[in-house]
Formats: C-alpha cells, sequence, structure tokens
C-alpha cells in the first residue's frame, strides 16, 4: 500500500509537536513503528498498538521516563535470535504519544568485563538537574550479576542517543550469602527523607525471595541495609522488583483501592511462574521493622512489572 508523503510527514508532526527539536529526515524515522506496519501487509500479526521491536525477542521493560518532552522506553532484546540467550542489550525507543514509536540504535551493549554476557534488567533514575542515569545489571565473565551505572554523552540531544558506561562499575556487587546468579533488576531509586538515594536489587535465599534495599549519598558508593526491606519464604527469586508512593487522602502517590492506610508499595515479579507480589509498605527507615500486608496475584501477564512517573504534560 503507497502512503503519500503528506501523511508521514503528518505523522511525525504528531510526535514531536510539543517543540522539541528533532530532524525528521534522521535515518531513526525509517524505524518509525506505525509507518513500517502500515507499509508492511506481509506481517499481519504484528500489532499498531502495542509496542514491539522491528524483530527477535524482547522481554522486560526497562527505565520508562519523560525527557524533553520525549517518551522513552528502554527494554530487554536479543539482537540476534527470537529467544532468549546470551548478549541481551538494553534496546531504546522513543514516542510523543507512546504509541507511536520510533527505534533508535541500542543503548547498551555487552562490552565490558562487568557486563560482557549480557545487559539485563535495571531502571532509570532523574537525578537533580534533569539528569537520567540508567542502573542496570551487568552479566560478568563469571556469570555473577553485578550492578552498573551509564550516563548520557549529551544531555541537549532529547533523543538520549548514545550512553557512557562508568569507568568504576560495577557499583554494587552480590553480598555475602547471596548467590551470583540471584541478584538483578535494581528499582529506580527513590531520594528518602534522610538526604540518601534509595534502591532495592531483588534477590532470593534458599528459596526464600527478598528485597534487598541499598542506600547512597552520591549515587556512585552504596551501602546494604542491614535488613532485606522485605521478604518471603517459598517465594523463589524476586524479579524486577518496583518500589512507589500509593496515597489515599493526598496527591503524593498513586491512588490505591486495594486497603487503606498504605504508604508505601513494594511489587516483585517471581520468576518462577510469573506471580505478582504487593506488599503495603512505608520508607524503609520507618517500616522495616513492621508488618506488611502481603497480596499474591497467580497472573502471568503481570511478569517484570514497571512504574513511571512524570507530571502532566502541558
Amino acid at each position: 500500500m503507497e502512503i503519500p508523503a503528506i501523511f508521514l510527514v503528518g505523522l511525525f508532526c504528531v510526535l514531536f509537536n510539543d517543540g522539541t527539536e528533532v530532524d525528521a529526515s534522521q535515518p531513526e524515522f525509517q524505524n518509525f513503528q506505525s509507518c513500517n506496519l502500515m507499509v508492511n501487509e506481509s506481517q499481519p500479526y504484528r500489532t499498531s498498538y502495542h509496542f514491539q521491536p522491528p524483530k527477535n525477542w524482547l522481554n522486560d521493560p526497562n527505565g520508562p521516563m519523560l525527557y524533553k518532552g520525549l517518551y522513552h522506553l528502554f527494554y530487554q532484546y536479543n539482537p540476534n535470535s527470537a529467544l532468549f540467550g546470551d548478549g541481551m542489550v538494553w534496546a531504546h525507543s522513543v514516542s510523543y504519544d507512546l504509541i507511536n514509536w520510533v527505534h533508535l540504535n541500542h543503548a547498551l551493549h555487552p562490552t565490558e568485563p562487568f557486563d560482557i554476557k549480557s545487559c539485563w534488567s535495571g531502571s532509570v533514575t532523574i537525578l537533580p538537574g534533569n539528569k537520567p542515569v540508567i542502573l542496570y545489571t551487568g552479566i560478568d565473565a563469571n556469570n555473577t550479576q553485578v550492578q552498573n551505572l551509564a550516563m548520557p554523552k549529551n544531555l541537549s540531544d532529547p533523543l538520549l542517543k548514545e550512553w557512557i558506561k562508568f569507568s568504576q562499575n560495577p557499583v554494587i556487587t552480590p553480598p555475602i550469602g547471596i548467590e551470583g546468579d540471584h541478584f538483578r533488576d535494581p528499582t529506580t531509586a527513590w531520594l528518602g527523607a534522610d538526604g540518601k538515594w534509595n534502591v532495592i536489587i531483588g534477590s532470593s535465599i534458599n528459596d526464600q525471595g527478598m528485597a534487598i534495599l541499598y542506600q547512597s549519598e552520591d549515587f556512585v558508593n552504596w551501602s546494604r541495609y542491614q535488613e532485606p526491606l522485605y521478604s518471603k519464604e517459598k517465594t523463589g527469586m524476586w524479579e524486577c522488583p518496583d518500589f512507589f508512593p500509593v496515597s489515599v487522602n493526598s496527591t503524593n502517590g498513586v491512588d490505591t483501592s486495594v486497603i487503606i492506610q498504605i504508604d508505601h508499595s513494594i511489587i516483585e515479579s517471581f520468576g518462577g511462574e510469573g506471580r505478582t507480589c504487593i506488599s503495603s509498605r512505608v520508607y524503609p527507615q520507618l517500616a522495616v521493622h513492621k508488618e506488611a500486608h502481603l497480596y499474591t496475584t497467580l497472573n502471568q501477564e503481570k511478569f517484570s512489572p514497571t512504574s513511571v512517573y512524570h507530571r502532566l504534560k502541558t
């Protein structure tokens, strides 16, 4: 099916109609998802509404964010196969409306000793000064899961096409008592009342799943909290934990109808059966020793959930 050129130009104008200066003639726009799907009638089972990669395997969404008027989505991607395997990368796409996507070059490749086997899941945190930073799990040459940082090469680029890995990676390694292959998927960090950054990493010991809390004052040097933020026996490895505020009577969190008096929630995705566990918590310095309400859903559709928060676009 032939698409008039004026229609394609119109799509690009809609995509970036907030004033963000992006040249629509750049090579990246040849990968505009909706245009490709309309042109390619030989693949009727590819969606035009839900996000998907150009080809091959994808799994966990990583680090969704809004930056300079564009939504960014990173995700686990195998550039070599339609199956999960070694050599996973952080693929990268952008959108203005969360429906029409431009596929960019991959943000992270397994190139260094600390991630030579794969660049696995993680998160993006926006630091003061509107500076995004990636915290991700690298699989090193010994198949140990370590946590690494990466920063944009050019903060003025709204597409954030290039990322530089921190020279002092890894910044977090498995603590004593934790197996090297059960320590992954750092959450987006949050700033506590004590001025410290907090991040959760999924883990397990003897089939007891847990969310391990780390804290830092500079986002580089991290120390482990004395106890897991939360743990539960017979739940296995907790993959892609998430932590975000929820609220009942204020605007300082997402709405919830699960139970009253919930201040913060942890969501853990269990690798074994795609189960999702939601537990209510307040900030860790206040609630580590307190009881938590626990809800478990046997639902494979909720594997590896990821949350994103941003102010409304105006």
